[in-house]
């Protein structure tokens, strides 16, 4: 991983990290109480 030569500013690939850990935890954390369509997961999230 890069990281920026100053401290103080965080480097892409350490926001990339940041960012993808932080979406696999909130996927591992979703529960629903029933078997939902990805067809309606993709329609909630606007991208479809």
């Amino acid at each position: 991983m890069a990281l920026h030569p100053d401290p103080s500013i965080t480097s892409f690939d350490e926001n990339l990290n940041h960012l993808l850990t932080e979406k696999t935890v909130l996927k591992d954390a979703v529960m629903v109480p029933e078997q939902v369509e990805e067809q309606e997961v993709m329609g909630r999230m606007g991208l479809g």
